[in-house]
């Protein structure tokens, strides 16, 4: 075989190799984590599931405190959204530390209740 052919190929299944990740890596969600059990490893995607103690309004971001059996930990996510107080949402995001206190930045929020 010529090394232009392999080259086309091997370029091909790469592709088709990304994308098929790519597919797949929307029906795979991190499993339900406890907040106690949280591994505080800065950008680590995790997913909480639990009830909005409070919110509280900052310039940019709305601070929610998410609070399930074990803990309390807070969410920052843009003022835009409306959330109310005792909803049981789950959450998708980076965990980031910010002045010795751990907060999740979310990627997707589902609202259960």
């Amino acid at each position: 075989m010529k090394k232009s052919h392999l080259l086309t190929i091997s370029f091909l299944l790469s592709i088709i190799g990304i994308l098929i990740l790519q597919m797949i890596s929307v029906y795979i969600s991190p499993p339900i984590t406890e907040i106690k059990n949280i591994d505080y490893s800065k950008n680590k995607i995790l997913k909480l599931r639990g009830n909005i103690e409070s919110i509280r309004l900052t310039k940019e971001y709305s601070k929610l405190t998410l609070k399930d059996n074990s803990g309390k930990i807070n969410i920052y996510v843009p003022k835009e959204y409306n959330f109310s107080k005792n909803a049981t949402i789950e959450v998708i995001g980076k965990i980031t530390e910010y002045n010795n206190y751990y907060q999740i930045f979310p990627e997707k929020i589902f609202y259960l209740t």
